[in-house]
């Protein structure tokens, strides 16, 4: 307050601690929160078809639909071609994964690497997540063959 003083006189306690700019700004809770200011923008994301990546609606029972009506009747073959998709990104990392107990010296215990430097590394880790993404859209598929 002495530093003010002089400049603002002798209300520059009233002005300096009190008023506009000490304002409290609160933020609400996004849980909270009703659709309105920013969350009125907020997209929620949308299911896509497996086959052309177009817009899918929701079936009757309010499940996700693996594929649009357009690519209904291909659904065999898109199943297939997943599978074999998954197939590959199992056998990549099943390829990795052994690469790896082999850099570690033991066959039989799991893999503790954590090596950032190693390209076999993020390799793997790639080979599961692709390993994740395959199998996740493989279950939306509800096969009545």
């Amino acid at each position: 307050m002495r530093i003010f003083e002089p400049i603002m006189g002798d209300g520059a306690e009233s002005e300096l601690l009190r008023g506009a700019h000490t304002r409290k700004i609160v933020k609400a809770n996004p849980t909270t929160a009703k659709k309105g200011g920013i969350m009125g923008f907020a997209v929620r994301k949308k299911t896509r078809c497996i086959g052309c990546k177009s817009l899918v609606d929701l079936d009757s029972d309010g499940k996700e639909q693996a594929l649009c009506r357009h690519c209904k009747q291909n659904e065999d073959i898109i199943y297939v071609k997943h599978q074999v998709q998954a197939r590959k990104a199992e056998q990549q990392f099943n390829k990795l994964w052994s690469q790896c107990q082999r850099c570690q010296g033991s066959l039989h215990s799991d893999v503790l690497c954590s090596n950032r430097d190693c390209p076999i590394f993020y390799a793997r880790v790639r080979a599961r997540k692709d390993i994740a993404a395959t199998t996740d859209a493989l279950s939306r598929f509800s096969l009545k063959w």
